[in-house]
Protein backbone atom coordinates (compact mmCIF):
# COMPACT_ATOMS: atom_id res chain seq x y z
CA UNK A 1 0.00 0.00 0.00
CA UNK A 2 1.37 3.56 -0.87
CA UNK A 3 0.64 5.39 2.37
CA UNK A 4 2.80 2.80 4.05
CA UNK A 5 5.81 3.13 1.44
CA UNK A 6 9.31 4.23 3.57
CA UNK A 7 10.18 6.44 0.51
CA UNK A 8 6.54 8.00 -0.18
CA UNK A 9 7.47 11.57 0.08
CA UNK A 10 5.32 12.85 3.35
CA UNK A 11 4.62 16.84 3.83
CA UNK A 12 2.70 18.05 6.72
CA UNK A 13 0.88 20.53 5.07
CA UNK A 14 -0.33 21.43 1.80
CA UNK A 15 1.60 24.41 0.76
CA UNK A 16 -0.94 25.21 -2.54
CA UNK A 17 -1.44 28.37 -4.04
CA UNK A 18 -4.29 29.31 -7.28
CA UNK A 19 -2.65 30.67 -10.25
CA UNK A 20 -5.25 31.65 -12.94
CA UNK A 21 -8.08 28.69 -11.49
CA UNK A 22 -5.12 25.94 -11.06
CA UNK A 23 -4.02 24.90 -7.75
CA UNK A 24 -0.02 24.22 -7.89
CA UNK A 25 2.59 23.77 -5.19
CA UNK A 26 5.62 25.05 -4.23
CA UNK A 27 8.88 24.12 -5.86
CA UNK A 28 9.99 23.14 -1.92
CA UNK A 29 7.63 20.56 -1.73
CA UNK A 30 9.00 17.08 -2.89
CA UNK A 31 7.40 13.92 -4.86
CA UNK A 32 8.53 11.10 -6.22
CA UNK A 33 7.07 8.74 -9.03
CA UNK A 34 3.54 7.23 -9.00
CA UNK A 35 3.50 3.92 -8.21
CA UNK A 36 2.59 1.55 -11.09
CA UNK A 37 -0.28 0.74 -9.42
CA UNK A 38 -2.11 3.91 -9.31
CA UNK A 39 -1.26 3.91 -13.20
CA UNK A 40 -2.05 0.59 -14.25
CA UNK A 41 -6.01 2.03 -12.38
CA UNK A 42 -5.12 5.68 -13.96
CA UNK A 43 -2.91 5.39 -16.88
CA UNK A 44 -3.23 8.89 -17.98
CA UNK A 45 -1.15 9.71 -14.73
CA UNK A 46 2.07 8.28 -16.20
CA UNK A 47 4.37 10.29 -15.92
CA UNK A 48 3.20 12.60 -13.00
CA UNK A 49 4.24 11.89 -9.56
CA UNK A 50 3.01 12.55 -6.02
CA UNK A 51 3.39 13.08 -2.28
CA UNK A 52 1.66 12.46 0.59
CA UNK A 53 -0.06 14.58 3.39
CA UNK A 54 -1.74 12.66 6.05
CA UNK A 55 -3.96 10.33 4.87
CA UNK A 56 -3.96 11.63 1.54
CA UNK A 57 -2.19 10.90 -1.61
CA UNK A 58 -1.79 14.21 -3.58
CA UNK A 59 -1.19 13.83 -7.42
CA UNK A 60 1.16 16.41 -9.41
CA UNK A 61 1.77 17.25 -12.81
CA UNK A 62 5.85 17.97 -12.29
CA UNK A 63 6.31 19.82 -15.23
CA UNK A 64 3.62 22.75 -14.17
CA UNK A 65 3.52 21.88 -10.13
CA UNK A 66 -0.53 21.63 -10.62
CA UNK A 67 -2.37 19.16 -8.82
CA UNK A 68 -3.95 17.09 -10.76
CA UNK A 69 -5.72 15.15 -7.81
CA UNK A 70 -6.24 14.34 -4.11
CA UNK A 71 -6.65 10.71 -3.36
CA UNK A 72 -8.35 9.97 0.04
CA UNK A 73 -7.92 6.69 1.17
Amino acid sequence: MILKERSAPRNQQREIRREGGHTRIPRTVRFAPLPLTIIEIQPAWRGYEYFLVGEEIVVVDPNTLEIVAIIET
